[in-house]
């Protein structure tokens, strides 16, 4: 708690000067005015009494001094726990998140039950020998990561294992330079561990890392070896940025698709299967197959451990069925997703850019609203009349909007606030939405890179949207799906999807018969 540390400070300062107050503030009066004082009254004394009626005014005088010191102090003190309980008082902005080293402290673990020792430059060194743990790394948009990694929560609730979670790392969405930013500044960790009853730990707790200079602070890579979900599925592996940033030198071992993966068509695997790795029979099988690959950096051949289970991207790793994060039974979202709620300077945030988006008091209660997301950058260049042709219109989006609001209305919610997140970049497309009185954040007028970092543009869109009481999405993006899931487990709020089609003659349907063209989940 920084404010208390400081005035903790402050208060050893204070205890200091009023025990010194005598050196500090006396002797510079009495060279000064005291004296002058002093020689004055003197004069109207009788004679013989002038030396002790000298003395005996020193000493009233030096009383005099002392209380009227300890009487600023105690003024000082008073103005400031008065000025630390009105900034109380007033909604703060969180510290505005700097890019330069100074910030290797905001990414020091936190002290666990799970570990050991103190953090160094090695992993292994951290890791208790009675406890099994599991790890992985993804390389995708923060929705994909966001998937991957309750997939990983689930392995390891699955597994009875500690979950050591990496870092997101900037995807196809976010420029590079954004850097790594730790999965504890993104979400409430300790609610997680709470509600779910789930060990967590992050990387940062097991070695010294420091995202903005994407490596970590460790001056020498470690070994490592995982297995390759992404070969279970058949496809081919992908390497992550989050293990060259923690300095980890992967050897990744591939597995049989024939015995991983999920059906026979798609990339999907069975987490369930690779849960079984986990254990000593179908750990001793996959690794008989020698299919432990050369690591990238120095060649090494290392087999994954037994301790530290380990993988590579588990987005594509699924119960039972490839769209499982859509339905209502989905196991991970049930047991894992509902309970993964935002870091609170998140939500604190991004109530306030709404706040000040609708006109209102920053510090003031923000209004039921409902969220649209419109996925159309990448989409609309799948449309074969056209790019764009075949996506949602914003008519069609405002039908859905009206529906979801008379929804809303019988329930007791007036929601004449819209909040939009898009990939579009058209400036006439943003102007139309203007135009309907639909609200948006403007990233670059905010200066949300340069006041809180880069990771804040697509983190406060995020928030906003699973804040919402309600909500539109595009079909088929992973980012409306999430968004839907927390709007329904959050607020128990009504969601729709907008269709779109690639097909060369099939166009969303006109206006007056856009409800059949709107899926509700």
């Amino acid at each position: 708690m920084p404010t208390k540390g400081k005035q903790g400070t402050l208060y050893q300062q204070l205890s200091v000067y009023s025990a010194e107050d005598t050196s500090l503030y006396t002797d510079g009066e009495t060279s000064g005015t005291a004296e002058e004082g002093t020689h004055d009254r003197s004069s109207a004394w009788p004679n013989e009494n002038l030396a002790d009626s000298r003395t005996s005014t020193k000493q009233a005088n030096t009383r005099q001094r002392r209380i009227r010191t300890r009487v600023v102090l105690l003024w000082l003190v008073l103005v400031v726990c008065a000025g630390a309980a009105l900034s109380g008082m007033r909604y703060m902005d969180p510290p505005t998140r700097s890019v330069g080293p100074e910030r290797v402290s905001a990414w020091l673990g936190d002290s666990s039950p799970h570990v050991q020792g103190e953090i160094t430059d090695r992993y292994k060194d951290r890791l208790k020998t009675d406890t099994k743990y599991v790890t992985g790394f993804t390389d995708a948009g923060f929705t994909n990561q966001i998937y991957g990694y309750l997939s990983l929560l689930y392995l390891a609730w699955y597994t009875d294992r500690v979950a050591i979670m990496p870092p997101f790392v900037p995807g196809p969405h976010l420029n590079h330079s954004a850097g790594q930013i730790a999965f504890g500044d993104v979400f409430d960790l300790d609610r997680l561990r709470k509600q779910v009853k789930l060990d967590i730990v992050e990387w940062r707790d097991l070695k010294n890392v420091e995202p903005t200079q994407n490596a970590a602070l460790a001056k020498e890579w470690e070994d490592i070896g995982c297995w390759s979900a992404l070969t279970a599925g058949g496809t081919t592996h992908i390497p992550s940025p989050a293990s060259d940033f923690l300095k980890l030198d992967v050897s990744y071992t591939y597995l049989d698709p024939d015995r991983y993966r999920l059906d026979g068509q798609r990339l999907y695997t069975d987490i369930l299967k690779l849960a079984h790795l986990g254990y000593p029979s179908e750990r001793t099988w996959a690794l008989s197959q020698n299919l432990t690959q050369p690591s990238l950096r120095y060649k090494n051949f290392t087999e994954p451990d037994d301790q530290l289970m380990c993988f590579d991207t588990l987005f594509y790793a699924t119960v039972d069925s490839v769209e499982h994060w859509s339905q209502d039974w989905d196991p991970v979202w049930n047991k894992i997703g509902q309970y993964l709620t935002w870091n609170p300077e998140i939500e604190l945030l991004a109530k306030r850019y709404l706040n000040r988006l609708f006109g209102l008091p920053d510090d003031g209660p923000t209004p039921p609203y409902i969220g649209l997301h419109l996925r159309r950058g990448d989409m609309s260049g799948y449309c074969y009349a056209g790019k764009g042709s075949c996506m949602p219109t914003n008519e069609m989006a405002a039908a859905a909007i009206e529906e979801l609001q008379e929804r809303l209305e019988a329930k007791g919610l007036s929601t004449p606030h819209v909040f939009v997140s898009s990939d579009e970049t058209d400036p006439a497309w943003w102007a139309a939405i203007h135009e309907r009185g639909w609200h948006y954040i403007d990233h670059g007028r905010e200066r949300t890179c340069e006041r809180y970092g880069c990771w804040y543009t697509v983190l406060l869109d995020s928030a906003i949207h699973s804040l919402a009481d309600g909500f539109v999405g595009t079909d088929h993006s992973t980012l409306s799906v999430v968004a839907s899931k927390r709007v329904q487990s959050w607020k128990d709020g009504p969601v729709t999807f907008l269709q779109w089609s690639r097909s060369k003659t099939t166009v969303p349907p006109p206006v007056e018969n856009v409800r059949p063209g709107v899926r509700e989940r």
